[in-house]
Formats: structure tokens, C-alpha cells, sequence
């Protein structure tokens, strides 16, 4: 009965693995630009709770920068599950996992009152009700210059994308 049940197993461990790894294997510049916005996200959200423990409370103006540019985000998180596999558990897992590299690559920096002002100032900015999606990438293009992708870029030819 065990091995009938580790044979029915091997199938859909094989197809839960086939998507996600295939989907990682190559990023594009879309997918580039989406896991810098999301590298963004995660550098804000970790800086705002590492400079609350240096007594800067940035909270309300990460709040507002999520509220108001909630588009650009939602947008770069579905790109992101697009090149994880889509949104099936097995590719929901990879892209978790991922998640918690970029998140504890950034959790690992040190803190200082400089670069907690600086994100306090990127916050308040961003967190402007008229901020435009091409700012937010701006910001982040500036700020994470080479976003932690898990995979090799794509060759693109000048006659493509």
C-alpha cells in the first residue's frame, strides 16, 4: 500500500516542479522592473520597522506610500507570480520563498539614522496622493538598482520586446 501511494505521489510532485522551474529560468526586463518594485516594498516596510527601534516612527508614512500606490505594487506582485508559475501552490511556496530571501537580505543591514531618514523621506514623498506609478519605479530604480532575482535575464535581440 506505501509504494502505491509513493508512485501516485511522484506524478504530481513532478508536475508541481515542472512550471515553477521552468517559469524562474529566464527573467525579462518586466519581471526585472516588478521584483525591484517589490525589492522596494520590502526594503520600505523592513526599514520602517527597524527605524521604529531607533526611535523614528515611519509607519504612517509607509502606510500611505502602500494606500497610495497600491496599483504599481498589485501589479509588480502579479508580474512576480506570473514568472513564479501562476498561482498554484507549488508556485505560491517558490515565490513565499523568495520573498523571504529578498526580505531577509535587506532584514540584515544595518540600520542608521541616515538611511532611516532617507526611507522616512521616500515614504512621505511617495506617499503623496498624486505620486504617479513612473515615480514609484523611479524611486526604486534609484534605490534598487539590481534587484535579488532567483535566475539569469533573458537575451534580448534589439528586434524584441
Amino acid at each position: 500500500m506505501k509504494r502505491n501511494a509513493t508512485l501516485c505521489l511522484l506524478p504530481l510532485a513532478a508536475m508541481a516542479a515542472s512550471p515553477v522551474q521552468s517559469a524562474t529560468t529566464c527573467w525579462d526586463d518586466d519581471a526585472v522592473g516588478a521584483a525591484r518594485v517589490m525589492e522596494f516594498q520590502i526594503a520600505m516596510m523592513i526599514a520602517t520597522l527597524r527605524c521604529t527601534a531607533l526611535n523614528m516612527n515611519m509607519e504612517a508614512d509607509f502606510k500611505r506610500f502602500a494606500d497610495n500606490n497600491k496599483t504599481v505594487l498589485k501589479e509588480a506582485d502579479t508580474r512576480l507570480k506570473k514568472q513564479f508559475g501562476g498561482t498554484g501552490k507549488a508556485s505560491h511556496i517558490v515565490y513565499q520563498n523568495y520573498q523571504t530571501r529578498v526580505s531577509n537580505q535587506h532584514s540584515n543591514r544595518d540600520s542608521t539614522i541616515q538611511t532611516c531618514t532617507l526611507f522616512r523621506e521616500v515614504a512621505s514623498e511617495l506617499g503623496k496622493s498624486e505620486t504617479s506609478a513612473a515615480t514609484v519605479v523611479s524611486f526604486a530604480n534609484a534605490l534598487v538598482p539590481e534587484p535579488w532575482i532567483d535566475g539569469t535575464r533573458c537575451v534580448q535581440t534589439a528586434g524584441t520586446k
